[in-house]
């Protein structure tokens, strides 16, 4: 099974809709993560199947995810 760490970025699969997203923390149930996909702190639960780890992450400096404005 995947894992992810908190704060790690992935890409969100959802139809034909991509999104970048970033983890917050484990689910209770184990089978996803709370991960924000935009400015503030609202999460949405997200089943781990649709969650894609990103190679080159490591180039993102700076975002808004999980910062309230």
């Amino acid at each position: 099974m995947k894992q992810f760490k908190n704060g790690e970025y992935f890409i969100y699969v959802n139809g034909d809709k991509y999104e970048l997203g970033k983890v917050k923390r484990p689910n209770n149930s184990g089978d996803g993560y709370f991960c924000w996909y935009h400015e503030g702190e609202t999460c949405a639960n997200t089943p781990i199947d649709c969650m894609h780890k990103l190679v080159n992450a490591y180039i993102i400096r700076e975002d808004g995810f999980g910062k309230a404005q």
